[in-house]
């Protein structure tokens, strides 16, 4: 029998990393249908060759936060499912 502690812990790393990727593909498509010009990079400027027709993205901070709280909370399942299973045998 997996606890009730379990079914929760996955349930919020499941709801926290589909919301925060929903997120970061919503804020993606937004910013390409607002910004519609040129080419549009991700990640962190290079230091050198500054291009005026790149648009550069910039993920939301709060959708990282959201990613790293449902990975610590599917982390955080595995040793619970674990010993859901061992309890369960005995």
């Amino acid at each position: 029998m997996i606890s009730k502690q379990t079914k929760v812990l996955f349930l919020a790393g499941i709801i926290c990393i589909g919301s925060a990727l929903t997120w970061q593909n919503y804020s993606h498509i937004a910013f390409e249908l607002t910004h519609n010009r040129g080419e549009v990079k991700t990640g962190p400027k290079e230091n050198g060759g500054w291009d005026p027709n790149a648009l550069w993205i910039h993920q939301p901070a709060g959708s990282d936060f959201l990613l790293l709280l449902g990975a610590f909370a599917l982390l955080f399942t595995v040793p619970s499912l674990i010993g859901d299973i061992k309890r369960s045998r005995h």
